[in-house]
């Protein structure tokens, strides 16, 4: 097997877009099996981001996304990937591509990169082991920078708070932003998706909550100390405003 097949391969993505000054996003999607829908098992494409921190010559990937090859020399023309860090205990499955392709650093929630959703997996289901476990207070390879967890949810699932910009928030499943169905999604993912509830603007996503069963009161929480600006791992980038809008939207599901 080639280097370039042993690995899952790129899906579709946009360009790399700034947001903020050397802070990058690329949207681009995933397809997975949803066997637990009343019509049987279907395929659902959705979009899902990543985001990239430019330090001098030096990239950080924060929910890794393979690129093609024309997005792969548009990202090596931005500078060298060094680091990886994953937020999110249900993502992960292109980081082996980038700690084999480009030597990154791997850092990770402290949650088991499995082939599946249990929170306990067996040892057949774990498929690759980060270089560094992120704690609460973890010295993080971006520069003015924190990570904190959602200890509620099992398995955990991390935060990364930026301090410029009026902070900026980078999240992996928990805070998510879909609007609208865009279009990375598939009519499967448009119909199902939809009715579940993931189709909502500043929304705490479904999927995630039914899995990982967080206290809500603990996102809440997090939301009181202001942040401007929520970069999801699903969904547009709230500009502005972003903690109180989270906040609004969690005091209704209480």
């Amino acid at each position: 097997m080639s280097f370039q097949s042993s690995y899952p391969s790129a899906q579709s993505h946009g360009n790399l877009t700034e947001l903020f000054p050397n802070l990058y996003m690329v949207k681009g999607s995933v397809a997975i099996k949803a066997p637990h829908i009343k019509y049987g098992p279907l395929t659902l494409a959705f979009s899902r981001n990543m985001y990239i921190y430019k330090e001098g010559n030096a990239l950080t990937l924060i929910n890794s996304i393979r690129l093609n090859e024309a997005g792969a020399a548009c990202l090596s023309a931005l500078g060298e990937v060094k680091n990886v860090i994953r937020l999110a205990a249900f993502h992960g499955m292109d980081d082996p591509f980038y700690k084999a392709r480009h030597a990154a650093t791997i850092y990770s929630v402290d949650a088991p990169y499995t082939k599946g959703l249990s929170p306990t997996p067996r040892p057949d289901e774990i498929y690759f082991e980060p270089d560094v476990i992120l704690k609460p207070g973890s010295s993080l390879p971006i520069q003015n920078a924190s990570y904190s967890e959602i200890s509620s949810a099992t398995p955990n699932e991390g935060l990364l708070t930026l301090h410029r910009d009026n902070e900026i928030v980078i999240s992996g499943d928990s805070f998510q932003n879909w609007a609208t169905a865009d279009e990375y999604f598939n009519l499967s993912a448009r119909f199902a998706m939809g009715v579940a509830g993931f189709i909502k603007p500043t929304n705490i996503g479904p999927g995630w909550r039914s899995y990982a069963k967080p206290d809500l009161n603990e996102l809440l929480a997090f939301t009181r100390t202001p942040f401007s600006h929520l970069l999801p791992g699903h969904g547009e980038p709230v500009i502005e405003n972003a903690s109180s809008q989270y906040a609004a939207r969690l005091e209704g599901m209480l």
